[in-house]
């Protein structure tokens, strides 16, 4: 290992593995999702002596995903927790109900799980964290739709894989109403800005079954949220 080196972020020393580049380390420890993380420590409960970065994924010069290892202890029961972690960040993810009956979603080839899958259109926050704006902007890459961030409808955020990952994703719902032709030329085209996106848009009927067919974690947690939202406006209204 390589000379530990201290941040000043919760007093907790962070280590480098060898196998690491000192530039990506250099970046990693100033991205906002690793001082997000260590700041959000509840340090009244856990204990934690060390951080160790094992790998760091680039996606071009900016740091994309993080692999540590975290010396952590439970400080009431003195007992030491697993603490694998795979860093990814915040993320957004926008619930798209199209004419009050449809569902926007996006289909794209999911290597992890090695199908192809349905998804709401969603992706990972930039350093500005700004979610509204992230949001919009992911809207428009993944389905061609212009929209302005007053449109959409905050539904809360969920931890999809806390057990392994420190993921936290913001759900919105979006409102709008399109034409069966703006539909069809949707549809026959293929989005994702990403050098390896390859994502085209399906649209289906907004069911429970739908929702829960789709396995994606982030659409159902949104649907269920969406629901609550329309109760509670409805509700104002008696």
């Amino acid at each position: 290992m390589n000379p530990v080196q201290t941040l000043n972020i919760n007093k907790i020393s962070i280590e480098k593995a060898e196998n690491v580049p000192q530039e990506h380390f250099d970046k990693a420890i100033k991205a906002k999702k690793f001082i997000d993380y260590v700041n959000n420590f509840q340090i009244n409960h856990v204990e934690v002596d060390k951080i160790t970065i094992l790998s760091i994924f680039m996606f071009g010069p900016n740091v994309g995903f993080i692999n540590l290892n975290v010396d952590a202890k439970l400080k009431e029961a003195q007992k030491k927790i697993p603490g694998y972690v795979f860093l990814r960040g915040k993320a957004v993810a926008v619930l798209t109900i199209v004419n009050k009956t449809k569902i926007l979603l996006v289909r794209q080839f999911r290597v992890p799980v090695g199908q192809f899958c349905l998804e709401c259109p969603a992706g990972m926050m930039d350093e500005e964290g700004h979610f509204l704006g992230v949001a919009a902007k992911e809207i428009e890459e993944e389905t061609g739709l212009k929209i302005e961030e007053k449109d959409l409808i905050s539904l809360g955020s969920i931890f999809p894989s806390q057990g392994g990952c420190d993921e936290e994703i913001i759900l919105f719902a979006l409102q709008t109403e399109l034409s069966p032709e703006k539909i069809e030329e949707m549809q026959k085209k293929t989005y994702g800005e990403g050098e390896h996106e390859d994502i085209t848009l399906i649209l289906q009927d907004f069911t429970y079954e739908n929702i829960l067919n789709s396995k994606d974690s982030k659409l159902i947690s949104a649907a269920y949220s969406y629901n609550q939202y329309l109760q509670k406006q409805q509700n104002q209204k008696l």
